[in-house]
């Protein structure tokens, strides 16, 4: 069973290095993803009020809500904090220190990608919204992929590949 394997690798190592010699290269999305542990996101039971403080230290206009047991919920947005305040719903603003983040109502269902969908999935959702969550198999939130890493990698991947055929300039235009 082991030699199976090892061939196998051997033959994708092949595969891959014909692949590249001929242009076409593989992404793979985790080579994009931003770890769990490196992403801002909310969770169920965070209280509304602790959602707008950490929402406000962390500058972003969105991130994910995860449910104590780990599993994506959906994107928490700065919109949906401001329709909570002028809905009317919240009789005393003290009702933001009791309401957990669960109870906020999204305006918007954004979706996750599973760790392993095609690139060509996520990079659709990215040129959205500004990042995709991504899930394990057990829809577990295991981080993000940012649709400014995905643009870096392109723009990166363009200059390499034009940097000898032709020069890229970058002109802001003039009308006039």
């Amino acid at each position: 069973m082991e030699e199976i394997q090892l061939q196998e690798k051997r033959y994708r190592g092949k595969a891959l290095e014909k692949a590249e010699q001929e242009g076409v290269y593989f992404m793979n999305i985790l080579f994009f993803l931003t770890p769990k542990s490196d992403v801002m996101y909310l969770e169920e039971n965070d209280t509304v009020e602790q959602g707008i403080g950490k929402l406000q230290r962390c500058g972003y206009t969105a991130v994910p809500l995860i449910s104590r047991e780990g599993t994506y919920i959906g994107t928490v947005t700065e919109g949906d904090f401001l329709r909570l305040m002028i809905s009317g719903q919240l009789e005393h603003a003290s009702a933001l220190r009791t309401m957990p983040m669960r109870d906020l109502a999204r305006k918007t269902q954004i979706d996750a990608v599973k760790i392993s969908c095609q690139m060509e999935d996520a990079i659709e959702m990215a040129m959205k919204q500004n990042f995709v969550p991504v899930v394990d198999d057990k829809e577990t939130f295991i981080g993000i992929i940012t649709r400014k890493d995905l643009l870096n990698h392109m723009y990166c991947f363009y200059k390499k590949e034009h940097s000898s055929k032709a020069r890229v300039v970058f002109q802001t235009p003039i009308y006039s």
